[in-house]
């Protein structure tokens, strides 16, 4: 019985699929401008064959005076007056490192449980701004992060977490998701940051971004290898989001047997239908997350 095609999959096969047809279109322009009974050369070649389609990297990209570049300004200038301190105010706290920072609010707030995903987004923004547009600025403060980040992880034993463990809030939010007594989201946030480190390395060569999200897989693998198959689909019905900084990070790496190879079966398999699950509310009316500036 053939797997069931992820959401993923589908958009990458059609992606590139789409992509030979406009080519062999492309190609094939000669032969349908031949006159009536003639026959082109390229029909008798066929379609030439097609070694793959990849995206131009970020630094290969120029923007020119207009709406994207304004966009871009923005951006950059958003990026640099984000106070990470406030950001990783929960991280510290969470490793019993002291913070004076002031917490952020909404979902970023001490509270809410999907506290420190902003922190993943703001790694890959620093790391694709900075291949974007050559700024150092953004560079130099996405090491800072990341050395925060690494220094926070360190002190996962002495907090009584496992080894590698980096988040926000404690490791606590997965005994719940595996006992399926109600939590938000942990891994989706955990995935954010270690996307965000993935981005880090690949975009803005941090070897210690590399390194540190290594870590955080290690533990993943830890943690999930332990559980059964029920266990990992009462976990789905959670976790409904994909996880591509799995395999992503494997890619980049190169490495053939890197940690989380425990994830692919389980996590392919389609959210029972039935089971009751939805989303929790948000934080309170009108409390979006606060700009941590």
């Amino acid at each position: 019985m053939s797997e069931p095609v992820g959401r993923r999959h589908f958009i990458t096969t059609t992606g590139t699929g789409a992509a030979a047809v406009a080519l062999t279109v492309a190609a094939g322009s000669t032969a349908a401008a031949a006159p009536p009974g003639a026959t082109s050369a390229a029909t008798h070649r066929g379609p030439k064959a097609l070694t793959g389609v990849r995206p131009l990297p970020l630094t290969a990209v120029t923007l020119l005076p207009g709406a994207c570049k304004d966009n871009q300004s923005g951006n950059t200038a958003y990026l640099r007056f984000v106070d990470i301190d406030r950001l990783l105010h929960t991280f510290r706290l969470n490793a019993g490192l002291p913070s004076g920072a002031q917490p952020c609010g909404g979902w970023e707030s001490p509270t809410a449980e999907l506290r420190g995903h902003s922190t993943g987004h703001l790694l890959s923004g620093l790391a694709l701004t900075y291949a974007a547009t050559g700024d150092t600025a953004l560079r130099d403060k996405g090491r800072t992060l990341v050395s925060a980040l690494a220094a926070c992880q360190a002190r996962s034993p002495a907090a009584r977490y496992g080894q590698g463990y980096l988040s926000a809030f404690p490791e606590t939010f997965f005994d719940r998701l595996e006992a399926g007594t109600g939590v938000w989201a942990p891994y989706y946030t955990i995935h954010k940051i270690m996307a965000g480190l993935v981005d880090q390395y690949r975009l803005a060569d941090n070897t210690e971004a590399l390194q540190t999200v290594l870590r955080q897989a290690a533990w993943v693998d830890t943690r999930t290898g332990k559980l059964s198959y029920d266990q990992m689909q009462r976990v789905l019905q959670t976790e409904l989001r994909a996880h591509p900084a799995q395999p992503d990070g494997t890619a980049r790496t190169g490495m053939s047997s890197s940690p989380t190879t425990s994830w692919p079966a389980p996590w392919r398999t389609p959210w029972p239908p039935g089971s009751g699950w939805t989303a929790p509310p948000p934080p309170g009316p009108g409390s979006s997350t606060s700009a941590p500036g």
